[in-house]
């Protein structure tokens, strides 16, 4: 506990495969006699595969490690857990071309939709409300460019009460020309500071870590998206 250890960052096991037994090599014959004809020796099977795990824990700025079953604590250099964090699956949330963007929609208590008919986005609902299409064009750039940190579950079924995302803070919904709604729930809460969990509805079994920075470029307002004047 003193290092951080009873609660580790990461578990990386890594599993070895052993090279088999060496031959002993035939002795070379010493005499003229004609060779006896080959013998088949039994081959040994391959020795098993020998797993090793260690974790590492991060105490301010220091890194600590330490293998399962050993006797000993090391420091080691902070990269080492920094590669073993990064995310090794796709990171891309979504895929969506915003010059097809048609329909955009928002549900975080009081819910909004957007429309383009023709070149003009359009509040449904509300004709006399005048829509900045600059402001609307930067939320489906933002869906592309989206990249999750880190995903904290892989496969289904995906506990979203886990992650509060039963209840999302922000859920938006965008559709492009001839394509199906994506819909990006971002939960009220994260693994820490301003992290949120998030989950998309193209993989449905996934749930992921947004950054904070990426979080602000979704929660939105209806008139964060009206024309000045």
């Amino acid at each position: 506990p003193t290092f951080g250890l009873d609660n580790p960052a990461v578990r990386a096991t890594v599993t070895v495969q052993p090279p088999p037994k060496p031959k002993l090599s035939a002795a070379t014959p010493t005499t003229t006699e004609p060779a006896s004809p080959p013998v088949e020796e039994p081959v040994d099977p391959p020795p098993p595969p020998v797993p090793y795990m260690v974790l590492l824990a991060r105490q301010g700025d220091k890194v600590y490690a330490t293998a399962v079953g050993a006797q000993t604590i090391c420091e080691v250099d902070a990269k080492v857990l920094e590669n073993l964090e990064v995310e090794l699956l796709e990171t891309v949330v979504a895929t969506i071309d915003p010059a097809q963007a048609r329909k955009l929609s928002f549900d975080a208590g009081d819910g909004f939709s957007f429309e383009k008919k023709g070149n003009d986005w359009g509040l449904v609902g509300e004709t006399s409300f005048a829509v900045d299409p600059a402001k609307v064009t930067p939320v489906f750039e933002a869906l592309r460019d989206l990249r999750a940190k880190r995903y904290v579950q892989y496969t289904a079924p995906a506990k979203l009460a886990a992650y509060g995302l039963d209840k999302p803070a922000v859920v938006l919904t965008v559709q492009a020309e001839g394509g199906q709604p994506i819909t990006l729930s971002i939960s009220p809460a994260g693994p820490g500071g301003d992290d949120r969990y998030a989950s998309v509805s193209t993989a449905p079994d996934r749930v992921f870590v947004l950054q904070a920075a990426d979080v602000t470029k979704f929660v939105k307002k209806v008139q964060d998206f009206q024309k000045a004047g």
